[in-house]
């Protein structure tokens, strides 16, 4: 991807193959990055907030995002991916919100971005509603979501008052200050 020209690199704690593994892709990424001629000109986006099952059983679970754990990960991906730099972007995996609400979890993000450990915080997998939750804890910069959730969101950024810029097959709606970027209806 480097070779190639990429400028962002999207990756997660739990891309790995079972829980013992953990950082394994942060730890591969931020040494592609490190060595690479352009790895300067790079920036990376990680995720927490997923405990990733045994390779029997392939797939991954929401941990209990609580604080003391979402802060743990945060510290675990920012040492795996140097130590050295914040963290671009830091992304809450997937919401737990059975266990702790999602204000709650994005407190910790909060309090590492105010430690120097992330630049930006972002959400991943949320509905509106999360999405408002989360808005209301922590500036959010990016929402992450898969492609049948995208065209929903936008629909109601723009009920919520958001601004719709784009053709009707790509939409940007502008929500509270974070862009969500949709694909088709």
């Amino acid at each position: 991807a480097l070779d190639a020209g990429a400028e962002l690199v999207d990756v997660a704690d739990s891309y790995c193959e079972d829980q013992r593994d953990f950082g394994y892709v942060e730890r591969l990424v931020s040494e592609a990055v490190r060595t690479h001629p352009s790895g300067s000109m790079v920036v990376v986006a990680t995720k927490g907030g997923m405990r990733r099952l045994g390779p029997e059983s392939s797939g991954w679970r929401p941990s209990s995002c609580d604080y003391n754990s979402i802060y743990k990960a945060i510290r675990a991906s920012w040492e795996a991916l140097g130590g050295s730099a914040p963290i671009f972007l830091w992304q809450l995996h997937h919401p737990n919100e059975k266990a702790t609400p999602i204000a709650e979890s994005l407190r910790a993000a909060r309090k590492a971005q105010e430690e120097g450990l992330v630049t930006h915080i972002g959400v991943c997998n949320v509905d509106m509603e999360q999405l408002r939750r989360a808005a209301s804890a922590v500036t959010i910069a990016c929402v992450q979501t898969s492609p049948p959730h995208h065209a929903r969101l936008c629909r109601e950024g723009e009920k919520e008052g958001g601004s719709r810029v784009g053709s009707p097959a790509h939409r940007n709606v502008s929500f509270r200050g974070t862009e969500l970027v949709c694909g088709p209806t």
